[in-house]
């Protein structure tokens, strides 16, 4: 068993390494990175959009839900094939999102083996009045070990983001117009897909400019390494409010960008390029439809 003092200091050491990869190693730029769309061909770019956001629906539901009606193993496949989407769609871009899946499995581990007492040999003990802040189990032995590793597994935030981010990679936001409009979609709520797409790359680079220049304005400047990240996620909380002002003052430009294309001139827009549905589009929205009525029936 591991003395309390060096317990605190695993506890810190813990949170340091996963904040300093977020912070320091992916950081502002490669989320903006990661978040953006790729021109790198797959099969999941030659898809509707339409039929991505259903199938997405349903690997949602699968992962939230899906516990109930399905093995472990199976859970462990649908995570492997959507690893393997993931790694197909974003090519070289997957060191990014193994960075930030470390990370976060790393909280979500530690949160998980500290929450059990479980059985086995002790392996931490916490003080009653830290593990009642905490929200830690005053003894925690060898048997959480395991526990935590599935609920990283099982945890439906990796997921999320995984979707998120296979959805953005692989879908232009003009391929997005079109297939809403001949699916008869209202235009304000394509509006609001295609906005989504187009700003969170803007956002995320004016975050990290702006975390740029306060490292150049001297953000942590002879501090210790290792506290750096401490330094750097500061930064990030502060370039939060000037880049969405900022954004904000371009919502102006954003419409007069979209009237001068005559957005909501007419009921219908026409297109010289059809997206349409393919025989494999038909198949993935009849399989993702099934599992969506299985799911919520």
């Amino acid at each position: 068993m591991i003395p309390f003092p060096l317990e605190v200091v695993l506890l810190i050491a813990v949170y340091l390494t996963a904040l300093w990869v977020i912070v320091v190693k992916v950081g502002y730029e490669g989320f903006s990175r990661l978040f953006s769309y790729s021109t790198r061909r797959t099969l999941f770019h030659s898809l509707n959009p339409m039929t991505k956001i259903l199938l997405e629906i349903a690997v949602f539901l699968l992962v939230t839900k899906g516990y109930l009606v399905m093995n472990f193993w199976l859970f462990v496949t649908t995570l492997s094939a959507s690893l393997l989407i993931l790694t197909l769609t974003i090519s070289g871009r997957i060191r990014l999102f193994l960075l930030y899946f470390l990370s976060f499995s790393l909280l979500v581990f530690w949160s998980t083996f500290n929450s059990y007492r479980g059985t086995g040999i002790l392996l931490l003990y916490w003080p009653a009045w830290f593990a009642r802040v905490m929200g830690y189990s005053v003894y925690v032995r060898s048997s959480t070990v395991i526990t935590g590793l599935i609920s990283v597994l099982y945890d439906p935030v990796m997921f999320i983001t995984l979707l998120g981010v296979i959805l953005i990679l692989s879908t232009n936001t003009t391929d997005l117009i079109r297939s809403f409009e001949e699916l008869r979609i209202p235009l304000p709520i394509t509006l609001i897909f295609a906005s989504f797409l187009k700003v969170l790359p803007s956002a995320l680079k004016l975050l990290d400019e702006s975390l740029k220049m306060q490292i150049l304005k001297g953000l942590g400047y002879g501090k210790p390494r290792f506290i750096l990240p401490i330094y750097y996620f500061y930064g990030s909380i502060l370039a939060l409010f000037p880049a969405f002002v900022y954004l904000i003052r371009n919502v102006k430009s954003l419409a007069i960008s979209l009237d001068t294309r005559g957005f909501r001139a007419f009921p219908r827009r026409t297109s010289m390029k059809k997206v349409g549905i393919n025989k494999i589009d038909a198949g993935i929205i009849l399989l993702s439809l099934t599992v969506i009525v299985f799911l919520l029936r």
